[in-house]
C-alpha cells in the first residue's frame, strides 16, 4: 500500500521507496486528488476540466493519459497485476482503494474517535494529540486549484477547532 502525505508536502511512500518528484506538477496534483478521494470513480471530462481546463478536449485526454501513464510507471511495479494502483475505462479513473492510504484519513479518523470518546476523558486528550501531531502542514502547500483550495480551508478549520478543544481540556 502506497502511504500518500497531502498534508505539508506531497510524499508518497512504500516501504523505501520514496517518490516526491512527477512528471509534472499537475501530475502530481492529479495523484493525490485522485488518492484523497480513492475508490470513486473520476469522471474523465471533469479530470480534464479541473487539471487541463486551457486547452481543447483532445489535448486535455492526452495529458490526462499521459500523465495516468506517468504515474503508472512510478507506483506499479512489475509484480504488480494490471489495475493495482488505478482502474480506468474510457469513461472514468478510480484510485483502487487498497493501494493507497493518506495523512488526511489518519487525521481524520483520529479526530473522529475524539469525538466518540467520552468528553474531556485523557483518552479523548490522546486522540486529539494524535490528531493533531498528524496535521504537519497545509493540504498540498502552493496548489491553487479550487478543489485544493477547499480542502485547504476544511481541514485548516479541522486543525485549528482540534487545538482549541486540546487546550480546553488541559485548562
Amino acid at each position: 500500500m502506497w502511504q500518500v502525505q497531502l498534508l505539508g508536502t506531497l510524499r508518497v511512500a512504500r516501504g523505501e521507496h520514496v517518490i516526491t518528484r512527477f512528471r509534472s506538477r499537475r501530475a502530481g496534483a492529479l495523484l493525490a486528488y485522485l488518492a484523497h478521494y480513492k475508490g470513486r470513480p473520476q469522471q474523465r471530462e471533469a479530470l480534464i476540466e479541473a487539471f487541463w481546463p486551457d486547452g481543447s478536449l483532445e489535448a486535455g485526454r492526452n495529458s490526462l493519459s499521459v500523465a495516468i501513464s506517468s504515474l503508472r510507471s512510478q507506483l506499479e511495479s512489475p509484480d504488480d497485476p494490471a489495475g493495482a494502483v488505478f482502474l480506468a475505462d474510457r469513461a472514468a479513473i478510480t484510485a483502487v482503494p487498497t493501494a493507497f492510504s493518506t495523512d488526511v484519513e489518519s487525521f481524520e479518523a483520529a479526530l473522529k474517535a475524539a469525538d466518540e470518546s467520552p468528553d474531556g476523558g485523557p483518552e479523548q486528550l490522546q486522540q486529539l494529540t494524535d490528531a493533531l501531531a498528524l496535521y504537519v502542514g497545509e493540504f498540498l502547500p502552493g496548489c491553487d486549484e479550487s478543489w485544493a483550495v477547499l480542502e485547504q480551508r476544511r481541514l485548516a478549520e479541522l486543525f485549528e477547532h482540534a487545538q482549541h478543544r486540546a487546550v480546553a481540556q488541559l485548562r
